[in-house]
Formats: C-alpha cells, structure tokens, sequence
C-alpha cells in the first residue's frame, strides 16, 4: 500500500513556488496617470463678433442658431438680476445644431449647470446626517440647460414636474409629504434652457399652464433644400477631418480646433457677462426708449390673444391670460439681447429677435383665425372650419370662444353668421403681425 502522502508539506511546497514567482512591481505602475482634462477651458472673450466668427468658422452657421445662441447668452445671463426669470424652450429637428448650442454655453460651468436628465427639482429624502439631496439646492445662481428635453416628456412624473417648476418660478417652493417631512427653499433664482424636437408642440411643456414661463427659439421650422446641402458639406469635410486624428485624455481633442475653439469663446462670453453684468445693464450702457416698451406691450397683449384656447373642461367662462408677464420677458430678452450684441440702445435688430419669438409663441390654430380674418374678413364657419381643417362644430367652439374675448364680431347672414375681427384686435394686429408692423 503506498505511503499516504503528506497534505501539509504539498501546501507548503505550493506556497514557495507562489513565491517564486512573484516579482517586484514595476514602476511604470506607479507613476501618476496624466491628468485627464474632462473640460474644454474658457477663453477671455469681451464681444459677440469673436464668437460669431468661430462658430462661421466651425459650422454652417445658420441665422436659427445664431439667433438662438443670442437668446440663450441674453437667458443665462439674466439669472442674477431682479424680475422675471427667463426660461427659454428650443425647438427644433434633430441635427439642427441644438446639442451643440447647448455643449457650447455649458463651458461656462461656474455658471451652468447641465443635465441629461432628471427626475424633480425636490428629492424629499435626507442623509442620515440631516443633508438634503434636492436637486434645486444645486440651481441657485445658475442656468440650468437640458440638451435631451425630450425626455422630460417621457417622464412618468411629468405632472409633478412641471408643478414644481410652476412654484419654483416664483423663486420659492413649498414640499409637504406624507411621511410628514416639509420643506421650503427660498430665494432659489435660477434661468432655464431646454432643447426639444418638436414633439413638444401640444405637449404638458407647451400647454398655457406652464408653457407661459417660456419663450420659445424655433432653430429651423422645416427643412430647407439649400440649406440642408451647405451644412451636410461642411459636416462631412468636417468628419473627414476628424476621421484622420485620434482622440487624447484631452476633450478639446474630441471635437475639430475650429469646434473647441468656437465652445471655448462660447463659454469665456458667458463667464465675461456674468461677471460684469451689473455694469453693462446700466442705463449708461444701453438705452430703450418708452417707445419700444410700448411695442413690446402690445405685441404681447397680441400674443395673449393668439395663445389664448378655449377650455375643455368649462365652456361658461373665456379668459385669456394677462399680458403683463409676456411684456416683462420681452423687455428683460430685449435688454439682454442687447448686452450680448454689445449695442448700446435697443435697436431693429434686437426687435426682431424679439418679434420672432413673439411670433413662435403664436402658433397654432388662433394665428391661423386671426390671419384669415385680417386678410379676408367676413368668413363663414365653414371657411374657418376648411382653413383648420377641422370640423364645423370645433370651428365654431373656437369662434364662440373668441367672441366672448370680444376679439371677433359675429353677423347673421342667411343661415349662418359672418365672422370678422374686432375693431380694436384689427387694429392690434395690424401693428404687431399685419400690414404696419
């Protein structure tokens, strides 16, 4: 019978040739990795023309993104003086430059604060050490920039949401929950950017309810032949470039000179307004005229009107909302429009970034009415009904609906009536979307 062998002395044995083995560390491990730079760094910039330039430079530079980089530079750099905060929706197809916008001012991070995504601006929940995880403690004093607004609306909360949102405004939210815990932040000011397709249109974000709080940047309002071949060649020169270098730790080296350097300018812009916002809001450095406040007063009252829908849960009562929060964010757009422009009045360049707006804000079904009325005047039901291509009945829901705003007149002309615009809504719109603006 062989001998039984010995467990403890093979386990020993295995041990030592480990042992053996094991050599020192090298020590290349050892070393420190390079610095990964996850940020592309500001650059000083003090005027508007330098960044125009980079990005004619980077891309085709379209007069949609243009105008949209003016509004969201003029909204982020709002956020820390006093009245309305600005809230800016932009809409757009895919590919249309939104992303890129958004990236571009997010540079700016001191000021900025990027999301992909986010559940509620109020968690509800406290560390064991009392610390409150609510994502709006993070807002204060900052824009807030939502490159992905489209999955916002895919939110199961959306509801809750946008109530938030409705509070929080006002700059003050209130919480209560049901495991008894209140909490109540105050004083929270912060600016809201949101890029959307245009799924958004008709949506929870773009109903009356919340939809008031934001202006909307239309980009590019469908798909321009031309256009569309200018940009799909410089992408494509632009991708063969790229194509031919490898990326570094370096996020600059992710994206074309002319790209890094158009975010950078982008963002060094930004960091220059904030910084020196209180001097250049001074009436010292830009004027405008009680004139052109009285223009943006009308074109929102206008806009009111246009915005204006007849409610599908009562039909006693037609109202519209007050033009006095519209005008107040025409006129703070206005100013800092101008700051971005580096203008020292408020002049017809700045009116018609802003009269597009107003113009994107009154989309829909009234403008429609309105335009059709202006133009025509005396029309039946029926031909408001084929103009909207809707029924008759939902023609005349309508309809009725601005007539108990007095904005249209009614007539009994054979078996129906004749519709006409109001005297005073002729007059209004004639000077801020007819003839006469």
């Amino acid at each position: 019978m062989p001998p039984r062998p010995n467990r403890k002395k093979q386990r020993i044995e295995r041990i030592h040739n480990l042992w053996d083995k094991i050599a020192p560390v090298p020590t290349h491990w050892l070393e420190k990795p390079a610095e990964n730079k996850q940020d592309i760094e500001p650059i000083f910039c003090d005027n508007f023309a330098d960044v125009e330039a980079a990005w004619n430079e980077a891309f085709e530079f379209t007069d949609g993104m243009r105008t949209a980089l003016i509004c969201m530079l003029a909204t982020a750099s709002s956020t820390d003086t006093v009245g309305a905060q600005l809230w800016l929706k932009l809409v757009g197809p895919p590919s249309c430059g939104k992303s890129l916008l958004c990236e571009a001012i997010s540079v700016a991070d001191k000021y900025v604060r990027p999301v992909s995504k986010f559940t509620g601006f109020v968690s509800g929940i406290k560390e064991k050490n009392g610390e409150d995880n609510s994502f709006v403690k993070e807002l204060g004093g900052k824009t807030m920039v939502l490159k992905e607004g489209d999955t916002l609306l895919q939110m199961l909360n959306l509801s809750e949401i946008l109530s938030e949102a409705r509070d929080i405004w006002d700059g003050v939210i209130r919480t209560s929950y049901r495991s008894g815990q209140q909490e109540e932040y105050k004083g929270i000011r912060f600016t809201w950017i949101a890029a959307f397709t245009s799924a958004v249109i008709g949506s929870a974000v773009d109903s009356a309810d919340l939809g008031a709080r934001f202006l909307t940047c239309i980009i590019a309002d469908g798909v321009d032949e031309e256009l569309e071949k200018k940009v799909a060649r410089r992408a494509s020169r632009n991708a063969l470039a790229g194509s031919r270098r490898c990326v570094t730790t370096d996020l600059a080296s992710h994206k074309n000179e002319a790209h890094a350097k158009a975010d950078a300018l982008t963002g060094g812009y930004l960091l220059y307004l904030r910084d020196n916002i209180e001097e250049l809001i001074s009436e010292e450095s830009v004027e405008m005229s009680e004139d052109y406040m009285n223009r943006c007063e009308e074109l929102a009252k206008m806009v009111s009107y246009l915005r204006a829908r007849a409610s599908k849960r009562q039909t006693e009562v037609a109202e519209r909302e007050l033009c006095a929060r519209l005008s107040e964010q025409f006129v703070r757009m206005s100013l800092f429009a101008a700051v971005v422009l580096n203008k020292p009045v408020v002049d017809e360049e700045v009116e018609k970034i802003i009269h597009g707006l107003a113009a994107n804000e009154s989309r829909g079904v009234m403008k429609d009415i309105f335009q059709y009325l202006y133009d025509n005047g005396d029309a039946t039901t029926q031909t408001i009904a084929a103009l909207l291509d809707v029924k008759d009945s939902e023609a005349r829901t309508q309809l009725n609906f601005l007539y108990k705003l007095d904005a249209v007149e009614k007539g009994k002309r054979g078996a129906g009536y004749r519709w006409n615009l109001s005297d005073p809504l002729y007059d209004l719109y004639n000077i801020t979307f007819g003839e006469n603006r």
